[in-house]
């Protein structure tokens, strides 16, 4: 984690042969620079290379007994379960996270503090060193200029700091023959600080709610390690159970349908979360018309999959983006629903076009495949 420094350039009217020191303000901001990834989505995989699940205190060495818990935003942790860990441990949730014994947060709630910027212009101190070096060779920085960066790099630590580029979107002829002389040099960097497409970057606004996570004054827990302990003696529903729960759940015998939603809301969902995310996904309307549909343990479950609800059309092929969007985001793709979602794709969504039904074309299943990107994203 660095401070982000800012070089900004400005506009400057009239023509030049050497960039003046008027056209660089920088300024150190109070943004922090966490890396980069490829990742769409702040996962478990994100948080791995960003060396932060450490911060997170694993089910197995924590002690409820007793404790003060505070919860952040953003939680899965619907209140029904809450209330079941009131019962078993005797906690009491508090407002105040300075009294709290344990702070709860989640992944979601980190991404939503943290900026994933499309390919943001960051250099490291020696790479923007060598930039300015390069253009210095040119000839194209004036006298002014090359002083002031000089008394800037005195000021800054390669191990505490990163340059921030910013160019205006309008300029005129000779800044923007400055620009292209500038990125040409950043282009020609063989160690270039960033190779991947988002740069993750924790806002001014968002530097105290990420330093409360990184400096507790708590023992910090993820809501899903949460969830695993209220749920940890539930019946696990294996993949495999898949036909049978769906077979129920597609009945029109409407207390069928009320038992497989029941199936679902009972079990241990973190730990079923294969069989349950994709019946619950592909087959919302069906279970919206039971009897438990307001139930007090199927109430705890919708608000778990709030992300999954709403009637999902298999003639969509946005049902099927979202669904395995949804799924990274929530750090739960899996090789059983990456490939369920693929078989359903080809077989039903383009089924005429290239698939089992198809006259002319086909494509193979195996040339069928999920995007770089959210395949790195599936968990082992």
């Amino acid at each position: 984690m660095k401070k982000v420094i800012n070089i900004n350039f400005k506009t400057f009217d009239g023509a030049f042969t050497k960039l003046p020191e008027e056209c660089m303000e920088i300024d150190e901001s109070e943004d922090i620079y966490l890396g980069s990834t490829d990742s769409y989505y702040f996962d478990k995989a994100v948080a791995d290379e960003l060396n932060l699940s450490n911060l997170f205190v694993q089910k197995q060495s924590l002690n409820l007994q007793d404790k003060k818990i505070y919860r952040y935003s953003n939680l899965n942790l619907p209140r029904q379960k809450v209330d079941l860990l009131k019962e078993r441990f005797d906690i009491k949730v508090i407002r105040n996270p300075d009294k709290a014994d344990i702070h709860v947060t989640s992944l979601q709630h980190i991404g939503n503090i943290i900026d994933h910027e499309w390919r943001g212009s960051y250099l490291s101190v020696g790479n923007f060193y060598s930039v300015c070096k390069s253009l210095k060779e040119q000839n194209v920085l004036s006298d002014d200029l090359l002083e002031k960066l000089r008394i800037k790099f005195s000021m800054m630590n390669s191990n505490d700091h990163i340059i921030k580029i910013n160019f205006p979107y309008y300029s005129i002829y000779s800044y923007t023959t400055f620009k292209a002389l500038f990125t040409t040099a950043i282009n020609d960097l063989e160690d270039r600080l960033e190779d991947k497409n988002r740069s993750l970057v924790v806002r001014k606004i968002n530097t105290k709610a990420f330093n409360d996570i990184l400096n507790p004054t708590a023992t910090v827990v993820l809501d899903t390690d949460i969830l695993n302990i209220i749920d940890e003696d539930l019946a696990v529903l294996d993949n495999d159970q898949y036909d049978q729960v769906k077979g129920m759940i597609l009945s029109n015998d409407r207390e069928n349908r009320t038992l497989g939603l029941e199936m679902l809301a009972n079990c241990n969902v973190e730990k079923s979360f294969d069989l349950v995310s994709s019946l619950y996904y592909w087959n919302y309307d069906w279970l919206k018309e039971t009897t438990n549909w307001n139930s007090v343990n199927v109430k705890a479950l919708r608000s778990r999959l709030k992300s999954y609800e709403g009637g999902h059309s298999i003639s969509n092929m946005s049902a099927y983006n979202n669904f395995i969007k949804t799924l990274v985001q929530d750090g739960k793709l899996t090789e059983f629903l990456a490939t369920q979602t693929r078989e359903k794709l080809l077989n039903q969504f383009l089924s005429a076009a290239v698939g089992p039904t198809s006259e002319v074309f086909e494509v193979a299943f195996d040339n069928l495949k999920i995007k770089e990107e959210f395949n790195n994203s599936i968990n082992d």
